[in-house]
């Protein structure tokens, strides 16, 4: 594993030394080497830093951060697939110098763009600079193995692979946010996207985060989804005797009537729910099971995908509460999809006017 840090300051107060301050706590990550680039744009100082943990190519021609034209990247992590990506690239006409997968990926953006991630199978965290563009682009795996947290106040924003790094840099306020200290006794962790700093989050797995330098905007966007497709995940579990809930015919009439919609529709749950429950419906619709599972990171996970959240009364409606998704509840008697006149059969329709 390596560590990767930086900074995007629209001030233009942040130095070298205050990039190389911000990966020494990381060197643990990376023992085989370090680098820091600064880069001087019209609205912003841009800085990358990486501690290297040597895996694929030993040489100095995969040393980070690295350079292919107007491109930067500091990157950590491992594109299983790259050898295979590097000779379609090679077929199309690009050179390398190297071995490293760094490279791959700096050459894939130049031919592919943002849509290149859609190509790499692995475990990866990548801040990546685009001169031309001006804009910078933070990107992490599907799974999320490969951390990557960020820091935003007052036109400055700080990245890492570790929190600790923000700590480095002199602008950073170490205040904590309450509630995810909230989040953390109540769940055990601090669930994606939220970090226990203020001002700080997560890159979402399977997610990229743009920022323009030229309107010092940001733009987050999913990549792992099909967009011809909204995923609904539905949430039949209740806390134990909890009478705030819906029936399980309920809940089979709802998914029958979104997968004539064409919806993805998943059935997700952490204890009782399974297969065998819902075998009456059709086999296109999924069952994501946590049982057994008692990571609520990796419940976030999965909940972030989702366009749209059906649920019970349940420790799995809180979570998807704190996410940035869309939510409906089934929750206590004033609730309007869950008391009359919405009957089983139209309470479908109902809910698909509401997403519509």
């Amino acid at each position: 594993m390596c560590g990767i840090a930086g900074v995007i300051d629209f001030h233009k107060k942040s130095t070298k030394s205050d990039v190389k301050s911000m990966i020494e706590p990381l060197n643990h990550r990376g023992p085989d080497g370090e680098g820091v680039l600064l880069f001087k744009s019209k609205n912003a100082t841009i800085g990358f830093g990486h501690k290297r943990l040597s895996i694929i190519d030993l040489s100095q021609t995969g040393k980070q951060p690295m350079t292919l034209s107007h491109l930067h990247i500091t990157y950590n992590g491992e594109i299983y697939n790259y050898q295979e990506i590097k000779n379609e690239l090679l077929g199309l006409g690009h050179h390398f110098n190297g071995e490293s997968d760094t490279e791959m990926i700096l050459h894939a953006y130049t031919e592919w763009g943002i849509k290149a991630v859609k190509k790499f199978i692995g475990m990866f965290a990548i801040a990546l600079f685009d001169e031309k563009k001006q804009e910078v682009v933070f990107i992490r795996d599907r799974a999320g193995v490969k951390p990557l947290f960020y820091y935003q106040k007052n036109d400055l924003i700080l990245f890492s692979s570790e929190l600790k790094s923000f700590h480095e840099h002199p602008e950073f306020e170490k205040k904590l946010d309450l509630n995810a200290v909230a989040a953390y006794m109540q769940y055990g962790n601090v669930p994606t996207p939220h970090c226990i700093f203020k001002n700080c989050a997560k890159v979402k797995p399977g997610h990229y985060l743009k920022i323009n330098l030229d309107k010092a905007q940001e733009y987050k966007e999913k990549y792992l989804l099909n967009n011809s497709n909204k995923n609904i995940f539905l949430c039949p579990e209740a806390e134990y005797g909890s009478t705030k809930r819906w029936p399980k015919d309920y809940w089979i009439t709802l998914a029958e009537y979104f997968k004539k919609k064409n919806f993805n529709i998943y059935f997700i749950g952490k204890d009782k729910i399974s297969a065998s429950e819902y075998e009456s419906i059709a086999d296109n619709v999924s069952i994501v099971s946590l049982i057994g599972k008692t990571d609520l990171d990796h419940a976030a996970h999965i909940l972030s995908f989702a366009d749209l959240v059906i649920a019970n009364d349940s420790g799995l409606m809180h979570l998807a509460a704190s996410l940035d998704v869309n939510l409906i509840s089934i929750y206590g008697s004033s609730s309007p999809f869950y008391t009359p006149p919405l009957m089983k059969d139209n309470h479908g329709e109902v809910l698909y006017r509401q997403i519509e």
